[in-house]
């Protein structure tokens, strides 16, 4: 659902008494928000692409693309660049924005996803990315696609973790 932004409120920002709060508490409040953050990401970049397919930027008055995302957004070019290469693979493999919709995955996560993620294989590399650190699901997508540039195909499901620990020896010599 697209919201008007007259519907969006920001509440002011409040005095936080840190000593009252557990790091749990504060933890999972920040979890939230990151959450809510990597949906309106997504939502972004299904928007632009849409806006940019009816050369909104040009009925707006502004010269190129670039300096309407620099001055309406407020964000660099490439970052509106990926989320709508995102939203674009979202299209394509729905779960992948229902995972991050749903908070199980953030949006980095589900850019890497986006990356391997198949049909027939995005469950796979959801659950993948659900139990696996940012860093260590980078290197498997990038094992995987590794493996995949080898043997002339796409990439197909995550690594098996003998193959993970064997690459990873043969990168430490």
């Amino acid at each position: 659902r697209t919201r008007n932004l007259a519907e969006v409120t920001v509440e002011p920002l409040e005095e936080i008494d840190w000593q009252a709060l557990t790091p749990g508490a504060i933890d999972e409040q920040l979890r939230a928000l990151a959450g809510e953050m990597a949906a309106r990401d997504l939502e972004i970049g299904r928007l632009a692409r849409g806006f940019i397919s009816v050369d909104g930027h040009f009925k707006l008055g502004f010269s190129s693309i670039k300096q309407w995302v620099r001055e309406r957004l407020g964000i660099s070019h490439a970052s509106l660049k990926a989320r709508m290469a995102l939203a674009r693979r979202c299209h394509v493999l729905p779960s992948i924005a229902e995972a991050v919709v749903e908070g199980r995955i953030g949006f980095e996560a589900a850019q890497l996803v986006a990356r391997v993620g198949r049909p027939k294989t995005v469950d796979a590399w959801l659950e993948r990315a659900g139990a696996r650190t940012i860093k260590h699901l980078r290197e498997d997508v990038e094992l995987a696609e590794l493996l995949a540039r080898a043997e002339g195909s796409a990439a197909g499901l995550p690594p098996a973790a003998d193959v993970t620990e064997k690459w990873q020896a043969v990168e430490r010599v």
